[in-house]
């Protein structure tokens, strides 16, 4: 495999060769920035030195006793600052030089007791001459040496933070399959078994992706089958169902009778409820969808369980809250809801709770009671076909689990949302949220 192929098909090649080439140039600009600045053999000492040459030079031309006015005007052609200090006598070509004075420099030897050195204001020479001295400001700081050290700092401190920023940019971009990758698993979490995830990617995190589309093929083809199972068998049975009901018609009236017919039902309801939820997924089983009012469908339905404890209290449920929903779908996912609340808080003393509000992306549903609740766990799994809480599947506590699961396609099919928040002695929260 070629080194080319290599690096579009790695990751991590491609991040080492990122940070490998950022220190490359990184490290060039500072030796060519090196080499440019400090030239051999360029040190501090032989710069001093040249320094003070230089001053003795302009000094003689300054004549004895040096002279203010030829001081000008050699300043202001060789851009120096010059300050001259007597007994009595004290002149300087340029303000704030006086402060400059003050500064302490290097004594060089066989320099005639010149002294030189770099100061906060710039490469400085002072030279004796008669009855005083004379001191230079050869290279004021905006022009020398520390100056330069400091544009180098400057420009390798602003060539590294691009460098880092250009970085992260690069590996944002390479990584982002990684965030695609998060959305589907999230996506697919939530029960949307059609999400796929396009990538041309063929390094790691592109076939990721790839295997993440075949997972999530496996996994719905196995709910289908499983739906696909569940279906068949249904509709195999109802012919029997109806055989034994027709049988249990030429039995004497009796207990064993009214036990069989009971049976019997809750078959048909378990049965009507996997059919219901297929035809949800189907397309031929469309929504019939209509402008409806909230409120009058939530008291329909709260009118139908009307006297079972602990009741039902509306809140604010506004006559004007009107939803876009097939009226039949609506009825079956407010009746569930309705009946777990209740079945699961008849001993409480507070009602279950109704309440609705507008708002801008459409209505929202509350339906609240203060029962025994929900642990953590057993949220995560309520949705799900055939699941309950109550592993002993007791009659008593429970339909088949197809109720929560029915409702959720009920809501998905309308375009909206249902979420339970529930916590164990304190009740559970079921909140419906239908599109504008």
């Amino acid at each position: 495999m070629g080194l080319t192929r290599r690096i579009r098909s790695s990751l991590f090649l491609k991040i080492l060769l990122i940070f490998s080439l950022a220190l490359v140039l990184m490290i060039l600009f500072i030796a060519g920035a090196h080499r440019l600045l400090f030239k051999p053999p360029m040190r501090f000492e032989s710069i001093l030195n040249h320094s003070v040459t230089y001053a003795q030079l302009v000094a003689r031309d300054l004549g004895n006793p040096p002279a203010l006015e030829r001081a000008q005007d050699l300043a202001r052609h060789l851009h120096l600052q010059i300050r001259y200090e007597s007994k009595g006598n004290a002149w300087s070509t340029h303000e704030g030089m006086e402060a400059l004075a003050r500064h302490e420099l290097v004594s060089l030897k066989g320099m005639g007791g010149a002294t030189a050195g770099f100061t906060p204001y710039g490469l400085c020479a002072r030279i004796p001459v008669e009855r005083g001295n004379l001191l230079f400001l050869l290279r004021p700081w905006k022009k020398g040496f520390h100056h330069r050290v400091n544009q180098l700092i400057l420009s390798v401190s602003v060539l590294a933070v691009l460098l880092i920023v250009g970085i992260w940019f690069l590996i944002q971009a390479l990584l982002r399959p990684i965030r695609t990758l998060r959305e589907g698993i999230v996506k697919l979490g939530s029960g949307q078994m059609d999400f796929r995830m396009h990538s041309t990617r063929q390094d790691e995190l592109g076939e990721l992706i790839r295997s993440f589309n075949r997972m999530s093929d496996r996994i719905r083809e196995m709910i289908r089958s499983r739906d696909r199972l569940l279906l068949d068998v249904s509709h195999e049975m109802r012919s029997p169902l109806t055989r034994i009901k027709l049988a249990l018609e030429f039995l004497e009236p009796g207990e064993p009778r009214q036990a069989i017919l009971e049976d019997v039902e809750d078959v048909e309801r378990m049965i009507t409820a996997i059919l219901e939820s297929e035809r949800l997924e189907n397309p031929h089983g469309s929504l019939q969808l209509t402008s409806v009012s909230l409120r009058e469908v939530v008291t329909e339905v709260g009118t139908a369980l009307e006297g079972r404890p602990p009741g039902i209290q509306w809140q604010g449920v506004s006559r004007d809250l009107m939803v876009r929903a097939d009226v039949e779908r609506l009825r079956i996912l407010l009746r569930n809801i309705l009946d777990n609340a209740l079945r699961h808080s008849s001993n409480s003393t507070q009602p279950v709770e109704v309440s609705a509000e507008n708002q801008k992306n459409g209505i929202t549903l509350l339906i609240r009671d203060y029962g025994c609740g929900m642990a953590p766990e057993e949220l995560s799994h309520i949705f799900e076909p055939f699941y309950r809480a109550d592993r002993s599947r007791s009659k008593q506590t429970g339909g088949y689990g197809l109720g929560m699961n029915m409702c959720w396609k009920i809501m998905h099919a309308h375009g909206g949302s249902i979420h339970v928040d529930s916590r164990p002695g304190r009740g559970t929260t079921v909140t419906l949220e239908f599109p504008a």
